[in-house]
Order: structure tokens, then C-alpha cells, then sequence
């Protein structure tokens, strides 16, 4: 359980693991303080949660959390809302605004652009509008992680930050 916990915070670089398990890093004191819930959610919001080892952990429980009927997540793919190509469509570069690469670069791999999704494939680099509305699309979709999505018409930064900030409150009840 000792191991579940710390994997829980230390992503946030605050906590240090016990050398039994995962991403021990010795040589450090920082593992006696617990972040408090300002300085989880500021690093939650902010981390690279794509390239994590725990990504499916974290994503799993933001959906499962309260669940009568959890998912399965090997069941679905991590989807970018917002796509990784470097060189989106237009649809994104207007959507996103004069500074896209700017927004790309720094939210792409964070939680608020990431979601579950059994059609990962079939989204693609597709406009958000498109990713809605499609069959299988984040209108159909029943994930709870996806309820958020399914009230907007656009994806931009100020939507990235709210729904990470949702998910990080998220997060704190979960890991409390």
C-alpha cells in the first residue's frame, strides 16, 4: 500500500520512493513532507502524464473513482484531444490562436488534453468539432472522463486548464 501511495504523489517530484519500489530516487530528504493540495494540483496540471510510467494508473483511477461499473483500461487508448502533429490542421492553428505552438508545447502530454477513447485510430488529427460528432466520437462517449468535453463546441487553453484543474481536484479526493 506504502508503494501505491508514494507512486501517487511522487510524480509531482516532492515525495522520494522507498528503494522496493518503482522510480526510487535516492540521495534526497524530500520524501518526509507531503505536497499540500495547492502544490499537488500546480503539478498535476503541469506534468507530462503521457510519457509517465503511471499514466494508465492515473487516467484509470480519474475514471473508475466512484465507478459502480468500471472501465477496463486496456480496453482504450490514450487520446490527445488537442493532436500531437507538429504541424496541425488549420481548424486547430485558429482554434488554438495566434501562439498554437506555444499552447501545443506546453499542454499537449498534460492531463487536461488527455482522455480515453476506444476510437483513437478514427480521431486522429481531426478538429475537435469532428472528434465530438463522429461515431464513437466524444458525444457517444460514456467515459466520465470525456463529460467535461461533450459541453464545448471548441478546444483551446483556457479549456485545457479548466478540465485539468477539474481533474486535479479530482485526483485529490482520490488520493487524499
Amino acid at each position: 500500500m506504502s508503494c501505491i501511495l508514494q507512486q501517487a504523489h511522487a510524480f509531482i517530484g516532492d515525495v522520494e520512493k522507498d528503494h522496493r519500489c518503482p522510480q526510487y530516487r535516492p540521495g534526497s530528504d524530500d520524501y518526509k513532507e507531503f505536497p499540500d493540495d495547492e502544490k499537488f494540483e500546480k503539478a498535476f496540471v503541469s506534468r507530462d502524464i503521457y510519457n509517465m510510467r503511471s499514466r494508465n494508473f492515473i487516467l484509470s483511477h480519474l475514471e473508475n473513482f466512484g465507478n459502480k461499473a468500471p472501465i477496463i483500461i486496456e480496453n482504450y487508448t490514450i487520446e490527445h484531444i488537442m493532436p500531437q502533429n507538429s504541424n496541425p490542421r488549420d481548424e486547430w492553428k485558429t482554434m488554438l490562436g495566434p501562439n498554437w505552438r506555444e499552447v501545443q508545447k506546453t499542454y499537449l502530454h498534460t492531463i487536461g488534453n488527455l482522455t480515453l477513447t476506444a476510437y483513437n485510430s478514427e480521431m486522429s488529427d481531426n478538429p475537435f468539432m469532428v472528434k465530438m460528432d463522429m461515431e464513437g466520437g466524444f458525444k457517444e462517449s460514456a467515459l466520465r472522463l470525456n463529460a467535461y468535453l461533450v459541453k464545448l463546441t471548441e478546444w483551446n487553453e483556457q479549456h485545457i486548464k479548466e478540465r485539468a484543474k477539474l481533474l486535479a481536484e479530482k485526483a485529490e479526493q482520490i488520493w487524499e
